[in-house]
């Protein structure tokens, strides 16, 4: 098998292990500096959150239980049913 120069070197850059070790090196020194410069930029973060309730709690208050009143008669007049809270919440920071 004859080789030209080139192709000797070639074939010898391939397979030496140290100067394929070295290009390594290289690249993950470049990737090490692309994360420094990343760092030193102005960064935004942002989280938030979503809770869904499937069942609302009430409270419910019966006719005449604040009292009942000559003038006005039973305090409320009729049971009253009063939902708490909110099916869904949104957070956001």
């Amino acid at each position: 098998m004859q080789l030209t120069l080139d192709q000797a070197i070639n074939l010898a850059l391939k397979q030496n292990h140290s100067v394929h070790l070295r290009s390594l090196s290289v690249e993950q020194m470049q990737s090490k500096k692309d994360e420094a410069r990343s760092n030193f930029l102005p960064q935004i973060k942002t989280s938030g959150s979503v809770l869904h309730v499937t069942e609302l709690e009430g409270v419910a208050i019966p006719a005449g239980a604040f009292g009942s009143y000559p003038s006005t008669g039973p305090v409320p007049s009729k049971p009253l049913s009063i939902d708490q809270g909110s099916a869904t919440w949104y957070t956001g920071e």
